[in-house]
């Protein structure tokens, strides 16, 4: 703990006395998840995080989990039922997640089971967007934390082939490949391969997996493209639960009691149509996708989930500003079952959209938007008894802000937005003493009301954003032991807090900072005054990259979770230092090795009072890239 708040004091000392010509890179980046369609950082009235191809090639991850660990708007955990992603302290498990993620557009977000974020190739991804705060107006319901849109390279200019391939700690093998060529002056062709296996930390534990990917890209004329896209994910994971803290005290690698096998397939086609006509920007996509989870141990579980859906969208440049509108259709179909349940049920959603972008002057621009949502839900659950599931619940979503362009480089906005976000079929109904009962469970309702800059001085991007938020009729999960369970609506919570980032250009040195602070707590009712579980009150992650040579590159990352209420513990702080080195031997090849954890801070990645799951300690890689 002690060497790695070293590394991190380091970096600030140095972040603070350095200063060099003012670049504005960041806000030059396009996004496209705030509005469908490419639009400058500068422009957003939202805080906006843009990780590139060459940040995720810098640090050689070969997980999702693993790239947005290293943000500290975004707090990644892992659970007994699969990973969390946390944006704003919006954290009820991995099934019931309140993050909207989503692959070129795509939500993979599902009714039953934990999100594949690791079934996702590394290695054809071109950037990550991270959004905090609620979405709703574009993205509607299960986005009041925030929304991460994975963007996937769909660009052939020429031929090309990246190959990455490495060994590590706990017999870890992986190797990516992603090639890509043009087949005639219009018609692109490009496909991947990663492949990973490892054996966990933990004694027992081991995993192998393995993806492909194929796109084909036909530009129909300048200004319109088709492009069709296909994934498949074939994952075999070992894995036990958590061990008594007692006995991990002399042997941190003990497995758990319960031993299980984790089976997991995902297939996933996509097809998409943009056409530019004058001022007139149009869009159309459709997708389709299932995702198999069987889990054989103590308990067996199968879980098939289907997604299909289509959205169509319009962008109009008007003399005063931009008008965008769209639909959104989404099937999410869920079969489940185990030992002693069944469950069968859907939610269909339709829902429309608006957004217009107004210029009140050359500096000050107005955004208002609003959505409507239709959900209905259909299917059972059954134990000894069935519980047949029919409803309907409309929600509406709706933001309005302003953003003044205060300089060349910089702007400053305020807004307010209304998030919403509906239950799923499982959530309609509690458990029982054993049996299945209607719980009359609504929609959660928000309010956030947001400020916030970004701007580019003495050579440093620097983006600040402050908070506040209130959820009435917030969805809560409560365990009441022997599998029995209810879901409740809270009468409101309440959450406030910070995020900073700024990034430096130092000649041949980058420093990249950034800060979480979040204060999420219940407001009203009878639990008035309790912490919302599992929202750490502080996060800050500190990287910088230095060119030693032409061939040589330094990387380090600080990264820092604070201590956070889990329901009945007080879960301590824990500080994680990584470094790594790239040598360039020419002609395309490239050597690294690097080390996580190199302090070896030892923690959980879950914990209660009693048990824990326990995190990596130190661990080693090495690699070699080849790219042409």
């Amino acid at each position: 703990m002690k060497k790695g708040l070293l590394a991190l004091s380091f970096l600030c000392v140095v972040s603070s006395l350095y200063a060099a010509k003012d670049e504005g890179i960041r806000l030059k980046e396009e996004v496209i998840t705030t509005t469908g369609f490419a639009e400058t950082v500068k422009d957003e009235i939202k805080n906006v995080i843009i990780i590139t191809r060459e940040d995720i090639e810098k640090k050689h991850y070969n997980q999702v989990t693993d790239i947005l660990k290293d943000y500290s708007m975004i707090n990644v955990a892992g659970t007994s039922q699969g990973t969390i992603i946390n944006m704003r302290g919006q954290n009820h498990g991995a099934i019931d997640m309140k993050v909207k993620v989503m692959v070129d557009g795509v939500p993979i977000n599902t009714i039953m089971s934990p999100q594949g974020f690791n079934t996702i190739p590394v290695g054809t991804i071109e950037k990550i967007e991270i959004l905090p705060g609620s979405g709703a107006v574009l993205y509607g319901d299960r986005a009041s934390g925030g929304y991460i849109n994975i963007i996937t390279k769909k660009n052939v200019d020429k031929p090309f082939l990246s190959l990455d391939s490495g060994i590590g700690s706990y017999s870890k093998k992986y190797t990516n490949i992603f090639t890509g060529t043009k087949i005639t002056d219009k018609l692109g062709l490009m496909v991947g391969y990663n492949g990973l296996s490892r054996d966990g930390y933990r004694d027992e534990e081991r995993g192998v997996e393995n993806s492909y990917s194929g796109t084909l890209r036909y530009d129909i004329t300048k200004n319109q493209k088709l492009i069709l896209k296909g994934e498949k994910y074939k994952g075999e994971i070992n894995f036990s639960d958590a061990v008594d803290k007692s006995i991990l005290a002399s042997d941190r690698k003990k497995a758990g009691k319960e031993l299980s096998r984790w089976y997991s397939t995902r297939e996933s086609y996509q097809a998409l149509y943009e056409g530019k006509f004058d001022n007139l920007t149009l869009g159309v996509q459709g997708y389709k996708s299932r995702i198999n989870n069987d889990t054989q141990g103590n308990r067996f579980t199968a879980c098939t989930m289907d997604i299909e859906g289509i959205g169509l969208k319009g962008r109009y440049e008007h003399s005063n500003g931009v008008f965008i509108t769209g639909y959104d259709y989404n099937k999410n179909n869920g079969i489940m079952t185990s030992s002693s349940t069944k469950m069968d049920v859907d939610k269909i959603t339709n829902a429309i959209y608006m957004l217009e972008k107004y210029k009140l002057s050359e500096k000050l621009v107005l955004s208002i938007g609003g959505r409507q949502e239709w959900n209905k839900y259909d299917g059972y659950r059954k134990s000894k008894e069935k519980l047949n599931i029919d409803n309907e619940i409309d929600n509406y979503g709706a933001d309005i802000g302003l953003n003044y362009l205060y300089s060349n480089t910089g702007n400053a906005y305020i807004k307010v937005e209304r998030g919403f976000v509906a239950p799923t079929p499982r959530q309609l109904a509690n458990r029982i003493k054993g049996e299945y009962v209607g719980n009359n469970l609504g929609a959660e309702k928000s309010t956030t009301y947001e400020i916030g800059m970004k701007d580019s001085i003495f050579g440093s991007y620097i983006s600040a954003t402050g908070f506040f938020s209130t959820t009435k009729d917030e969805i809560s999960y409560q365990s009441l032991g022997n599998r029995d369970f209810r879901y409740e609506n809270l009468d409101e919570t309440e959450r406030k807090g910070i995020e900073l980032t700024a990034e430096q250009y130092l000649g041949k040195l980058i420093l990249n900072e950034s800060f979480t602070f979040i204060d999420a707590e219940i407001s009203k009712g009878e639990k008035k005054g309790k912490d919302i579980p599992n929202v750490p009150e502080k996060r800050f992650v500190l990287s910088a990259m230095y060119e030693v040579t032409d061939k040589l590159v330094l990387n380090t990352s600080v990264n820092y979770t604070g201590s956070m209420y889990t329901g009945d513990y007080n879960k301590d702080s824990n500080i994680v230092t990584d470094i790594s080195a790239t040598y360039d031997l020419g002609r395309g090849l490239s050597i690294y090795g690097g080390v996580n954890n190199l302090f070896n801070e030892k923690y959980y990645l879950t914990e209660d009072k009693d048990t824990g799951i326990p995190a990596d300690e130190r661990n080693y890689y090495v690699g070699f890239k080849y790219n042409i």
